[in-house]
């Protein structure tokens, strides 16, 4: 998490981001039976784009929140994943505007790969990532332990870890 004006930590309520830009996209991905967190954040005036190949809707509605049936990878399958790439051209635009957009991920080990195909200029259009982050101590899941560092230092070059 990376602090919010002030030195303070944003709050879900304040829906401000690290730049102390407004909260005004999230990307969810691996939203589960559980969207507290995207609902509150589109209470607050978000939009919410949820992502979730396992399930079929989320248990919470809102009319800021949107739902897709599909898995995040590194490659795109039509129908069944996309990319990051892909989905934040596609809802955020092209904008170069301060980064006011959520990136929110629980993607069960699929991140590193996500991360190290990314372009960093993509990532920078995120004010904030909230991630899970899977098998770090297990080097036969979801990649070695170097690709599961290229990816967390990949990051680092761009947000506080």
């Amino acid at each position: 998490v990376a602090p919010g004006p002030g030195g303070k930590p944003s709050e879900i309520s304040g829906i401000s981001g690290s730049s102390g830009s407004m909260i005004r996209h999230v990307l969810s991905y691996g939203v589960d039976t559980n969207v507290d967190f995207e609902y509150e954040l589109a209470v607050g005036g978000a939009k919410v784009s949820m992502f979730d190949h396992t399930v079929e809707a989320p248990p919470k509605r809102h009319p800021n929140m949107t739902f897709n049936q599909e898995a995040l990878a590194s490659t795109s399958v039509r129908d069944v994943c996309g990319t990051l790439e892909e989905h934040s051209r596609q809802l955020l635009g092209n904008s170069s505007n301060p980064p006011s957009a959520l990136l929110k991920m629980d993607v069960e080990g699929a991140e590193y790969d996500v991360f190290l195909s990314i372009p960093r200029e993509v990532l920078k259009r995120y004010g904030q990532l909230c991630l899970e982050l899977h098998w770090l101590g297990r080097p036969t899941r979801c990649g070695d332990f170097r690709t599961k560092a290229l990816a967390l230092e990949k990051l680092s070059q761009d947000f506080v870890l």
